[in-house]
Protein backbone atom coordinates (compact mmCIF):
# COMPACT_ATOMS: atom_id res chain seq x y z
CA UNK A 1 0.00 0.00 0.00
CA UNK A 2 1.02 3.50 -1.11
CA UNK A 3 2.45 5.57 1.76
CA UNK A 4 3.74 9.18 2.34
CA UNK A 5 7.74 9.25 1.67
CA UNK A 6 11.01 10.01 -0.07
CA UNK A 7 9.77 13.81 -0.46
CA UNK A 8 12.44 15.11 2.26
CA UNK A 9 15.41 13.73 0.19
CA UNK A 10 14.68 15.69 -2.56
CA UNK A 11 13.97 19.10 -0.86
CA UNK A 12 16.67 19.11 1.36
CA UNK A 13 20.34 19.24 -0.04
CA UNK A 14 22.34 16.17 0.87
CA UNK A 15 25.08 18.23 2.64
CA UNK A 16 22.22 19.30 5.13
CA UNK A 17 21.55 15.51 6.07
CA UNK A 18 24.87 14.64 6.06
CA UNK A 19 25.19 17.45 8.60
CA UNK A 20 22.43 16.66 10.98
CA UNK A 21 22.74 13.12 10.85
CA UNK A 22 24.29 12.65 14.29
CA UNK A 23 20.84 13.78 15.25
CA UNK A 24 19.50 10.49 15.09
CA UNK A 25 18.34 8.81 18.25
CA UNK A 26 20.48 5.86 19.55
CA UNK A 27 17.68 2.59 19.61
CA UNK A 28 15.55 2.72 22.18
CA UNK A 29 13.05 0.05 22.73
CA UNK A 30 9.83 1.61 23.77
CA UNK A 31 7.23 0.65 26.33
CA UNK A 32 5.22 -2.37 25.38
CA UNK A 33 1.43 -1.71 24.23
CA UNK A 34 -1.38 -3.27 25.33
CA UNK A 35 -2.23 -6.30 23.44
CA UNK A 36 -5.06 -6.13 21.13
CA UNK A 37 -6.95 -8.68 21.07
CA UNK A 38 -9.82 -7.38 18.57
CA UNK A 39 -7.25 -7.19 15.81
CA UNK A 40 -6.70 -9.59 12.98
CA UNK A 41 -3.34 -9.12 13.12
CA UNK A 42 -0.40 -11.08 14.68
CA UNK A 43 2.68 -8.92 13.77
CA UNK A 44 2.85 -5.28 11.96
CA UNK A 45 5.99 -4.52 10.58
CA UNK A 46 7.37 -0.67 9.58
CA UNK A 47 10.16 0.04 7.55
CA UNK A 48 11.79 2.90 8.88
CA UNK A 49 14.33 4.71 6.10
CA UNK A 50 16.58 6.28 7.74
CA UNK A 51 18.87 8.97 6.17
CA UNK A 52 20.13 8.79 2.72
CA UNK A 53 23.99 7.51 2.58
CA UNK A 54 23.46 6.70 6.35
CA UNK A 55 23.10 3.01 5.90
CA UNK A 56 21.00 3.56 8.72
CA UNK A 57 17.16 1.90 7.73
CA UNK A 58 15.52 -0.32 10.38
CA UNK A 59 12.29 -2.64 10.51
CA UNK A 60 10.74 -2.24 13.53
CA UNK A 61 8.00 -5.68 14.69
CA UNK A 62 5.51 -5.41 16.80
CA UNK A 63 3.56 -8.62 17.90
CA UNK A 64 0.05 -7.32 18.36
CA UNK A 65 -1.54 -10.28 20.32
CA UNK A 66 0.98 -10.03 23.12
CA UNK A 67 2.08 -6.36 23.24
CA UNK A 68 6.02 -7.32 21.96
CA UNK A 69 8.34 -4.68 20.21
CA UNK A 70 11.58 -5.33 18.47
CA UNK A 71 12.73 -1.78 17.14
CA UNK A 72 15.35 -3.33 14.57
CA UNK A 73 14.31 -7.19 14.17
CA UNK A 74 16.40 -7.72 10.61
CA UNK A 75 19.10 -6.71 12.40
CA UNK A 76 18.71 -9.00 15.53
CA UNK A 77 17.56 -11.80 13.10
CA UNK A 78 20.21 -11.72 10.53
CA UNK A 79 23.05 -9.92 12.50
CA UNK A 80 23.79 -7.49 9.81
CA UNK A 81 22.15 -4.40 9.14
CA UNK A 82 19.56 -3.76 6.23
CA UNK A 83 21.33 -0.97 4.48
CA UNK A 84 20.41 2.50 3.00
CA UNK A 85 17.13 3.85 2.40
CA UNK A 86 14.41 1.60 2.71
CA UNK A 87 11.59 3.04 0.36
CA UNK A 88 9.14 0.21 -0.06
CA UNK A 89 7.77 -2.80 1.93
CA UNK A 90 5.57 -5.56 -0.12
CA UNK A 91 4.06 -8.91 1.64
CA UNK A 92 3.56 -11.32 -0.81
CA UNK A 93 2.92 -15.24 -0.75
CA UNK A 94 4.85 -15.32 2.80
CA UNK A 95 8.11 -13.58 1.70
CA UNK A 96 8.58 -9.40 2.86
CA UNK A 97 10.08 -7.55 -0.28
CA UNK A 98 12.02 -4.89 1.11
CA UNK A 99 12.80 -1.97 -1.15
CA UNK A 100 15.91 -0.12 -0.85
CA UNK A 101 16.61 2.58 -2.89
CA UNK A 102 20.31 3.52 -1.77
CA UNK A 103 21.60 0.08 -1.45
CA UNK A 104 20.60 -1.15 -4.74
CA UNK A 105 18.89 -4.24 -3.35
CA UNK A 106 15.87 -6.18 -2.82
CA UNK A 107 15.95 -7.78 0.85
CA UNK A 108 13.54 -10.57 0.36
CA UNK A 109 12.59 -11.95 3.98
CA UNK A 110 10.40 -14.45 5.64
CA UNK A 111 7.37 -12.98 6.91
CA UNK A 112 7.28 -15.21 9.95
CA UNK A 113 10.50 -14.66 11.26
CA UNK A 114 12.61 -11.80 9.45
CA UNK A 115 14.79 -14.14 8.23
CA UNK A 116 16.72 -12.73 5.12
CA UNK A 117 16.08 -15.24 1.89
CA UNK A 118 17.60 -13.52 -0.46
CA UNK A 119 19.15 -10.36 -0.71
CA UNK A 120 18.66 -9.28 -5.10
CA UNK A 121 20.98 -7.10 -6.50
CA UNK A 122 19.56 -3.84 -8.62
CA UNK A 123 21.63 -3.08 -10.93
CA UNK A 124 22.10 -3.11 -14.97
CA UNK A 125 23.91 -4.89 -17.77
CA UNK A 126 26.85 -2.89 -16.68
CA UNK A 127 26.60 -3.10 -12.89
CA UNK A 128 25.20 0.07 -12.01
CA UNK A 129 22.42 0.26 -9.33
CA UNK A 130 19.03 1.42 -10.76
CA UNK A 131 17.86 2.76 -7.55
CA UNK A 132 15.09 0.94 -7.19
CA UNK A 133 11.81 2.69 -5.60
CA UNK A 134 8.04 0.84 -5.21
CA UNK A 135 6.87 -2.68 -5.77
CA UNK A 136 4.13 -4.32 -6.73
CA UNK A 137 3.15 -8.46 -7.19
CA UNK A 138 1.29 -10.66 -9.48
CA UNK A 139 1.23 -14.26 -10.71
CA UNK A 140 3.96 -15.08 -8.79
CA UNK A 141 6.12 -12.24 -9.94
CA UNK A 142 7.08 -9.07 -8.18
CA UNK A 143 7.72 -5.61 -10.02
CA UNK A 144 10.26 -3.03 -8.99
CA UNK A 145 10.16 -0.13 -10.47
CA UNK A 146 13.47 2.46 -10.21
CA UNK A 147 14.72 5.64 -10.36
CA UNK A 148 16.99 4.89 -13.71
CA UNK A 149 14.00 4.51 -15.91
CA UNK A 150 13.37 0.90 -15.70
CA UNK A 151 10.85 -2.02 -14.22
CA UNK A 152 12.30 -4.89 -13.13
CA UNK A 153 10.66 -8.24 -12.57
CA UNK A 154 11.32 -11.07 -10.17
CA UNK A 155 10.80 -14.86 -10.36
CA UNK A 156 8.97 -15.42 -6.38
CA UNK A 157 9.81 -18.58 -6.61
CA UNK A 158 13.86 -18.30 -7.72
CA UNK A 159 14.40 -15.03 -6.00
CA UNK A 160 16.12 -13.84 -8.75
CA UNK A 161 15.51 -10.83 -11.40
CA UNK A 162 14.68 -11.68 -14.57
CA UNK A 163 14.05 -9.06 -17.10
CA UNK A 164 13.43 -5.75 -17.10
CA UNK A 165 10.99 -2.75 -19.12
CA UNK A 166 12.02 0.59 -20.10
CA UNK A 167 9.28 2.89 -18.50
CA UNK A 168 9.57 6.88 -18.31
CA UNK A 169 11.94 9.06 -16.39
CA UNK A 170 12.46 8.55 -12.77
CA UNK A 171 9.61 6.03 -12.14
CA UNK A 172 8.23 6.59 -8.86
CA UNK A 173 5.19 4.22 -8.27
CA UNK A 174 3.92 1.19 -9.71
CA UNK A 175 0.15 -1.05 -9.47
CA UNK A 176 -1.14 -3.35 -10.82
CA UNK A 177 -4.86 -4.14 -12.33
CA UNK A 178 -6.38 -5.31 -15.37
CA UNK A 179 -3.65 -7.83 -16.38
CA UNK A 180 -1.28 -4.16 -16.91
CA UNK A 181 1.16 -2.25 -14.69
CA UNK A 182 0.86 1.47 -14.29
CA UNK A 183 4.09 3.12 -13.84
CA UNK A 184 4.34 6.98 -12.00
CA UNK A 185 6.94 8.29 -14.38
CA UNK A 186 7.90 11.67 -12.17
CA UNK A 187 11.27 13.01 -13.70
CA UNK A 188 12.14 13.60 -10.50
CA UNK A 189 15.65 14.10 -10.24
CA UNK A 190 15.29 15.59 -14.08
CA UNK A 191 14.51 19.22 -12.46
CA UNK A 192 12.91 21.64 -14.55
CA UNK A 193 11.82 19.12 -16.83
CA UNK A 194 9.59 16.91 -15.18
CA UNK A 195 7.89 14.14 -16.38
CA UNK A 196 4.44 13.93 -17.18
CA UNK A 197 3.10 10.55 -17.63
CA UNK A 198 2.20 7.27 -16.64
CA UNK A 199 3.60 4.46 -18.22
CA UNK A 200 1.39 1.22 -19.27
CA UNK A 201 2.95 -1.72 -19.30
CA UNK A 202 1.35 -5.15 -20.78
CA UNK A 203 1.99 -7.39 -17.91
CA UNK A 204 1.91 -11.05 -20.27
CA UNK A 205 4.79 -9.13 -23.13
CA UNK A 206 6.12 -7.05 -20.68
CA UNK A 207 6.24 -4.39 -22.92
CA UNK A 208 5.63 -0.54 -22.83
CA UNK A 209 2.18 0.02 -24.81
CA UNK A 210 1.85 3.59 -24.03
CA UNK A 211 1.56 6.57 -21.62
CA UNK A 212 -0.70 8.10 -20.37
CA UNK A 213 -0.69 11.93 -19.59
CA UNK A 214 -1.42 13.66 -16.61
CA UNK A 215 0.26 16.24 -14.55
CA UNK A 216 3.52 17.05 -13.80
CA UNK A 217 5.81 14.90 -11.61
CA UNK A 218 3.53 12.03 -10.55
CA UNK A 219 4.18 9.70 -7.54
CA UNK A 220 1.89 7.51 -5.88
CA UNK A 221 -0.21 5.35 -8.01
CA UNK A 222 -2.83 2.60 -6.81
CA UNK A 223 -5.73 0.61 -7.99
CA UNK A 224 -9.36 0.29 -6.60
CA UNK A 225 -11.32 -3.28 -6.46
CA UNK A 226 -12.89 -2.07 -9.93
CA UNK A 227 -10.22 -1.83 -11.37
CA UNK A 228 -9.68 2.28 -11.84
CA UNK A 229 -6.02 3.42 -11.16
CA UNK A 230 -5.28 6.61 -8.87
CA UNK A 231 -2.20 9.09 -8.80
CA UNK A 232 -1.14 12.36 -7.38
CA UNK A 233 1.00 14.57 -8.63
CA UNK A 234 3.17 17.01 -7.50
CA UNK A 235 4.13 19.87 -10.08
CA UNK A 236 7.12 21.74 -9.19
CA UNK A 237 9.19 20.73 -5.96
CA UNK A 238 10.57 24.34 -6.21
CA UNK A 239 7.13 25.68 -6.18
CA UNK A 240 7.28 24.09 -2.70
CA UNK A 241 8.67 27.81 -0.93
CA UNK A 242 6.74 29.61 -3.36
CA UNK A 243 3.36 31.14 -1.60
CA UNK A 244 1.79 31.02 -4.97
CA UNK A 245 -1.87 29.63 -6.24
CA UNK A 246 0.33 27.63 -8.94
CA UNK A 247 2.11 25.96 -6.46
CA UNK A 248 -1.13 25.09 -5.11
CA UNK A 249 -2.23 23.80 -8.10
CA UNK A 250 0.65 21.88 -8.08
CA UNK A 251 -0.80 18.99 -6.42
CA UNK A 252 -3.53 16.89 -8.42
CA UNK A 253 -5.87 13.52 -7.93
CA UNK A 254 -6.79 12.01 -10.92
CA UNK A 255 -8.60 8.66 -12.42
CA UNK A 256 -7.62 5.95 -15.21
CA UNK A 257 -9.88 4.12 -17.04
CA UNK A 258 -7.98 0.95 -17.46
CA UNK A 259 -10.44 -0.23 -20.12
CA UNK A 260 -9.35 3.04 -22.07
CA UNK A 261 -6.28 3.75 -20.58
CA UNK A 262 -6.82 7.21 -20.20
CA UNK A 263 -7.12 10.17 -17.33
CA UNK A 264 -11.56 10.03 -17.11
CA UNK A 265 -11.30 12.19 -14.12
CA UNK A 266 -9.41 15.58 -12.54
CA UNK A 267 -10.29 15.83 -9.42
CA UNK A 268 -8.55 19.18 -8.82
CA UNK A 269 -7.89 18.09 -4.15
CA UNK A 270 -4.74 19.03 -3.97
CA UNK A 271 -3.05 15.85 -2.54
CA UNK A 272 0.35 15.41 -1.93
CA UNK A 273 0.14 11.71 -1.38
CA UNK A 274 -3.01 8.99 -0.49
CA UNK A 275 -3.22 5.18 0.50
CA UNK A 276 -6.47 3.08 -0.80
CA UNK A 277 -8.36 0.94 1.05
CA UNK A 278 -11.48 -1.04 -0.34
CA UNK A 279 -13.30 1.99 -1.62
CA UNK A 280 -11.85 4.44 0.19
CA UNK A 281 -9.00 6.67 -0.20
CA UNK A 282 -7.18 8.68 2.61
CA UNK A 283 -6.05 11.79 0.99
CA UNK A 284 -3.13 13.59 2.25
CA UNK A 285 -1.74 17.39 1.76
CA UNK A 286 1.67 19.00 3.83
CA UNK A 287 2.01 23.00 3.84
CA UNK A 288 5.58 23.56 4.01
CA UNK A 289 5.20 27.08 4.31
CA UNK A 290 2.77 26.61 7.11
CA UNK A 291 3.51 23.39 8.24
CA UNK A 292 0.53 22.00 8.92
CA UNK A 293 -1.50 18.71 6.91
CA UNK A 294 -4.87 17.76 6.72
CA UNK A 295 -5.77 13.83 5.82
CA UNK A 296 -9.66 13.26 4.04
CA UNK A 297 -11.57 10.34 3.67
CA UNK A 298 -12.49 10.01 0.31
CA UNK A 299 -15.40 7.77 -1.06
CA UNK A 300 -14.72 6.50 -4.39
CA UNK A 301 -17.49 5.24 -5.59
CA UNK A 302 -19.49 8.52 -4.75
CA UNK A 303 -16.61 10.08 -5.39
CA UNK A 304 -17.23 13.29 -2.55
CA UNK A 305 -15.22 13.32 0.75
CA UNK A 306 -16.70 11.61 3.73
CA UNK A 307 -14.46 13.75 6.21
CA UNK A 308 -12.13 16.19 5.62
CA UNK A 309 -10.40 15.79 8.88
CA UNK A 310 -9.90 12.17 9.30
CA UNK A 311 -8.40 12.70 12.97
CA UNK A 312 -11.79 13.43 15.53
CA UNK A 313 -9.91 13.30 18.53
CA UNK A 314 -7.99 16.12 18.82
CA UNK A 315 -4.75 14.27 18.23
CA UNK A 316 -1.71 16.37 17.70
CA UNK A 317 0.90 15.03 14.80
CA UNK A 318 3.71 17.08 13.79
CA UNK A 319 4.52 15.33 10.12
CA UNK A 320 2.59 13.09 9.34
CA UNK A 321 4.74 10.49 6.67
CA UNK A 322 3.56 7.29 5.85
CA UNK A 323 -0.47 5.90 6.07
CA UNK A 324 -2.04 2.19 5.45
CA UNK A 325 -5.11 0.56 7.04
CA UNK A 326 -4.92 -3.02 8.72
CA UNK A 327 -7.38 -5.55 6.45
CA UNK A 328 -10.30 -6.53 8.32
CA UNK A 329 -10.61 -3.78 11.57
CA UNK A 330 -10.12 -0.76 8.95
CA UNK A 331 -7.60 0.52 11.80
CA UNK A 332 -5.80 3.63 10.32
CA UNK A 333 -1.74 3.35 10.95
CA UNK A 334 -0.04 6.73 10.65
CA UNK A 335 3.77 7.16 10.68
CA UNK A 336 4.85 10.18 12.78
CA UNK A 337 8.40 11.89 11.05
CA UNK A 338 8.74 14.51 13.37
CA UNK A 339 11.62 16.40 12.40
CA UNK A 340 13.21 13.45 9.95
CA UNK A 341 15.99 13.50 12.34
CA UNK A 342 14.26 11.46 15.54
CA UNK A 343 13.10 8.18 16.15
CA UNK A 344 9.49 7.91 14.72
CA UNK A 345 6.52 6.79 16.35
CA UNK A 346 3.36 5.03 14.99
CA UNK A 347 -0.29 6.01 15.96
CA UNK A 348 -3.05 3.76 15.47
CA UNK A 349 -6.61 5.03 14.84
CA UNK A 350 -10.20 3.50 15.00
CA UNK A 351 -11.68 4.00 11.31
CA UNK A 352 -14.08 7.18 13.05
CA UNK A 353 -10.08 8.71 13.76
CA UNK A 354 -10.35 8.13 17.35
CA UNK A 355 -6.81 7.27 18.44
CA UNK A 356 -6.58 4.09 20.21
CA UNK A 357 -2.89 3.54 20.86
CA UNK A 358 0.40 4.68 20.14
CA UNK A 359 4.50 3.41 19.94
CA UNK A 360 7.29 5.43 20.27
CA UNK A 361 11.39 4.91 19.21
CA UNK A 362 10.22 3.23 16.07
CA UNK A 363 13.33 4.72 14.00
CA UNK A 364 14.14 7.65 11.56
CA UNK A 365 11.42 8.41 9.28
CA UNK A 366 8.52 5.15 9.34
CA UNK A 367 8.06 4.72 5.78
CA UNK A 368 6.17 1.89 4.61
CA UNK A 369 3.61 -0.76 6.97
CA UNK A 370 2.76 -4.64 5.95
CA UNK A 371 0.39 -6.85 8.50
CA UNK A 372 0.77 -10.28 8.67
CA UNK A 373 -2.48 -11.91 9.43
CA UNK A 374 -3.42 -14.53 11.88
CA UNK A 375 -3.50 -18.30 10.72
CA UNK A 376 -6.58 -19.72 9.98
Amino acid sequence: MPSFTSTFYRLVPFYVLLLCACAEDKPVAPPAPEPDASSHTACVYVLCEGLYGMNNTRLFAWNVRDGQVEPDIFSKVNQRGLGDTGNDLLLYGGKIYVVMSGSNTVEVIEAATARSLRQIPVTNEAGVGRQPRYACAAEGKVYVCCFDGSVIRIDTASLQAEASVKAGSNPDGICHSANKLYVSNSGGLSFPHYDSTVSVIDRNSFTEKSRIAVGRNPYTIAADSRDYVYVCTRGDYDGLNQKSEAKREAYNFYRIDTQKDSVDRVYNIPVLDFCLYRDTAYLYNFDYNANTFWIGVFDLKTESFVSENFIRDGTKLQKPYSISVEPGTGKVYIGEAYNHLSSGSLYVFSPQGKMQSVLHGLGLNPTAMVFLQEKD
